[in-house]
């Protein structure tokens, strides 16, 4: 058994196995199923919590996801089901109509479910990855993360675990925005095992910086919307994604997985696996089936299930790829730099302004405050100013020397593709002569000298 909300193609694959999908009840303290498959716990009240907590206290098997931005999951409130925020309350809240939004617990921030597994998890706190191997997906931004086999050398450790048979055989998955989680460590009797992990090209965004207020719309109930264009800075770490979490204890037996994103587990993904319409194959259903069945102790068909054709990618183009996206992420940290020191020394120069005022003693002080307070506001409209006009700068310089690094990934793809395709027809003509000039050498050698003319 499993709960999860009401979608289709997870009852289908479920179907599949023969599997019952059940909806559980938060409200309800005595529940039991093979594997409680448990979305957001985060939105859950104290007392619901209450409940959840004794399901996983008492060492029941669980499949834990939640997220700090469930960017899928957006409606015309923006990011209305992130940790951070509170409930949407019922009826019209902007006239006042309705009841009040029932409180999270923890406030959203699941801190007794994480001093529970004895990890980290940071509600509004998002991971960052430049390393994307797929050309074909170089336009959407890092915070869309593609952990995948390719790129790393061999006795590298990748991304995906070889210790759980829930990830060593994966090859492909796709995150959104999703969080991050720490051991904390301490427990020599629990057994934490990082199933998934970006690259070293990743970077921490805070809610301050991946997010932004909407704009008023009378349409829309305005909120908090995604920043397209957050302020990245590579922190060289590699960061856990999700993780599975036992412990055999009589104290604390814990049987969990836990994954830090919501938007892996959509529908899209569910049906893109049947219908196979993207050249590249994601292993996001693969990972989650794989999940519940080690849960469940029936690991029958994990190895099946996971197993399919490994390609393997040109090293070359994997250097230079690589290469460049490290030019780029030099480029852009340069480019912040020079946007941080321009808006330091606009912001010197525009105070001194000010104080140049407050230190003139030929003003009364009543003159003085005025002239004060007009300064005041008119520095703090040419310090956003020219804020906005060095950010679009920056933005402007970035997106250009991206442009250019994905006109050079192209060129050098498709100088690989018209090698690959004029070798093939070179080698054979070329041995094709050769074997023509053997052939004409042992005829002319076989000829009577005497035959032959001139």
């Amino acid at each position: 058994d499993a709960t999860k909300p009401d979608e289709k193609p997870v009852d289908d694959e479920a179907a599949a196995k023969e599997s019952a999908v059940t909806e559980a009840k938060p409200d309800s303290a005595k529940q039991n199923f093979d594997v409680l498959i448990a979305v957001m716990p985060s939105s859950l009240t104290e007392p619901q919590m209450v409940n959840f907590l004794e399901y996983v206290k008492a060492g029941k098997p669980t499949l834990i996801f939640d997220d700090p931005c469930p960017f899928v999951f957006q409606n015309q409130s923006g990011l209305a089901m992130a940790p951070r925020l509170p409930k949407p309350g019922g009826g019209n809240q902007m006239f006042g109509g309705g009841a009040p939004p029932e409180q999270k617990a923890d406030g959203g921030e699941l801190t007794a479910l994480m001093k529970l597994l004895n990890v980290s998890w940071q509600y509004d706190q998002i991971v960052y990855d430049r390393n994307n191997p797929h050309s074909e997906f170089a336009t959407l931004p890092p915070e869309y993360i593609f952990v995948s086999r390719s790129g790393y050398k061999e006795g590298v450790e990748g991304p995906f675990s070889p210790d759980s048979k829930i990830s060593q055989n994966l090859q492909d998955l796709v995150m959104l925005y999703p969080g991050t989680i720490v051991d904390r460590a301490g427990r020599s009797e629990q057994e934490f095992i990082p199933l998934l992990k970006t690259s070293n090209e990743s970077g921490l965004l805070p809610w301050e910086k991946f997010t932004s207020q909407a704009g008023f719309n009378p349409f829309s109930q305005g909120g908090t919307e995604i920043n397209p264009n957050p302020r990245r800075s590579d922190d060289g770490k590699t960061h856990i994604l999700a993780a599975q979490i036992r412990n055999k204890s009589s104290e604390t037996p814990l049987n969990v997985v836990l994954c830090s994103d919501i938007d892996m587990i959509t529908d899209w993904f569910f049906l893109e696996r049947n219908r196979g319409n993207l050249e590249v194959k994601f292993d996001n259903v693969t990972f989650v089936l794989n999940a519940v069945d080690a849960l469940a102790s029936d690991e029958t068909f994990i190895s099946l299930r996971s197993r399919r054709q490994s390609l393997r990618t040109l090293k070359f183009v994997e250097n230079r790829t690589s290469a460049l996206r490290t030019s780029l992420n030099k480029e852009e940290k340069n480019a912040q730099e020079e946007l941080d020191a321009r808006l330091k020394k606009a912001e010197e120069d525009l105070r001194a302004e000010i104080k140049k005022i407050s230190e003139d003693e030929t003003l009364d002080p009543r003159s003085k405050d005025t002239q004060l307070q007009q300064k005041e506001q008119q520095v703090n409209r040419r310090l956003k100013l020219e804020s906005e006009t060095l950010e679009r700068q920056l933005n402007s310089k970035v997106r250009k020397s991206g442009l250019e690094m994905k006109r050079e990934i192209r060129r050098i793809e498709n100088t690989v593709r018209i090698v690959a395709c004029i070798i093939p027809i070179i080698l054979p003509i070329c041995f094709g002569m050769l074997f023509l000039g053997l052939r004409n050498l042992a005829e002319n050698q076989s000829i009577n000298p005497n035959r032959r003319k001139g």
